[in-house]
């Protein structure tokens, strides 16, 4: 019987298997995700908008979307992301579409919680958040989405 060889010339030396391209800590498989980075990378969803959208459009495209997102060196599945932040599919992405909390204000409009105007003395800012974060887990529409 024939023994065949295996060889292998190494043209350059480094470590095996090469580096991803995708750096792990820049890599958002999810809406959350990128929200997480975004926090991580700007501090806020607002700083980070500001560099998504400079020119204070307010509403940008998905593909501007996606190339802003992709020029601050985040990797992303954008199908996932997109559906999960423009479940509507209207293709234009906004700050609120982003991060609804990022305009959620304890001290104006409703409580969360209980519905009497702000600022509510039965509830805290904290317990008013956990409520609106409760109330879009439950997959209720947002006002931009009616």
């Amino acid at each position: 019987p024939e023994k065949s060889v295996f060889m292998v010339f190494w043209t350059r030396y480094g470590k095996w298997p090469p580096p991803r391209s995708q750096d792990k800590e820049y890599h958002a498989a999810t809406a959350e995700d990128l929200r997480r980075l975004l926090l991580s990378k700007y501090e806020t969803t607002g700083n980070a908008w500001e560099q998504l959208d400079p020119e204070d459009k307010k509403t940008l495209t998905q593909v501007e979307f996606c190339k802003g997102i992709q020029d601050m060196g985040i990797t992303c599945n954008f199908a996932k992301v997109l559906v999960d932040i423009d479940p509507t599919d209207s293709h234009k992405i906004t700050l609120e579409m982003l991060d609804p909390f990022n305009s959620f204000d304890p001290s104006k409009g409703k409580c969360q919680v209980c519905t009497l105007p702000n600022p509510c003395r039965s509830h805290s800012p904290s317990e008013q958040r956990a409520a609106l974060k409760q109330f879009l887990a439950s997959g209720a529409k947002l006002p931009w989405e009616l």
